[in-house]
């Protein structure tokens, strides 16, 4: 699952209600919150997770990593995309995720509002996840519909798992005008996507203004299947 949960401003109970609903293994979370509301979702799905690390000196980047045990994470790291906005960094969080002796990358990320900041943060996503050197699934924000530079360039280095897979309406945040599909799923090339859908049920239309987006598939190197 990736979900943008607006800084949880309606709630941890109502976001947890839609996590819960759909039992994900993995949910790549942006806007996350404050850490204390995060760390109580995170209690009330007794799940695990990786944050943003404390800096006190600079803004932080709310990009998050949940995972379901058996599930566990074994490192994190943020990595701060060049020349962002002051007040609105922007970055990419990425776990390694385990299970015995398998593990994956879980990646969470948040792209801007201008064009060219999201063209160019793109390519520098681009290179953390081909340099992870293991299979990979990435949840991301991209504030972009799928004709954008920034989403069109993932797509053709990674699986874009709902133009792969998905069924139903894909769209995941209305606006005044239309509505748009931002948030994606991308997967290493060699993952096994098996369908990809977007939660629209009341619970979802209400905790945030996204829509979480989930998909089965089997990441290259673990045993079972995970969403």
């Amino acid at each position: 699952m990736t979900y943008n949960l607006r800084g949880l401003r309606h709630g941890v109970e109502q976001v947890a209600v839609v996590i819960e609903a759909e039992r994900p293994d993995v949910v790549l979370v942006q806007e996350s919150g404050p850490r204390r509301a995060f760390g109580r979702l995170a209690r009330t799905l007794g799940m695990e997770t990786a944050t943003d690390p404390i800096s006190p000196l600079r803004r932080r980047i709310q990009n998050a990593v949940l995972v379901r045990p058996p599930l566990r994470i074994s490192s994190s790291r943020l990595v701060r995309f060049s020349r962002t906005e002051l007040w609105y960094p922007r970055g990419a969080l990425a776990s390694e995720v385990r299970r015995s002796g398998d593990r994956f990358w879980a990646v969470s990320t948040h792209l801007g509002l201008r064009r060219h900041d999201r063209r160019r943060h793109a390519v520098e996503l681009e290179a953390l996840c081909r340099g992870l050197g293991t299979p990979f699934v990435l949840g991301a924000d991209l504030n972009d519909g799928p004709d954008g530079a920034a989403p069109a360039r993932l797509a053709e280095a990674f699986a874009d798992v709902w133009a792969r897979c998905g069924f139903g309406d894909g769209e995941t945040i209305s606006s005044r005008e239309r509505a748009l599909r931002i948030d994606y799923l991308f997967a290493s090339p060699d993952t096994e996507l098996e369908r990809c859908w977007v939660a629209r049920d009341s619970d979802a239309l209400v905790a945030s203004d996204h829509l979480p987006v989930i998909a089965d598939l089997r990441v290259p190197g673990t045993n079972e299947q995970s969403n």
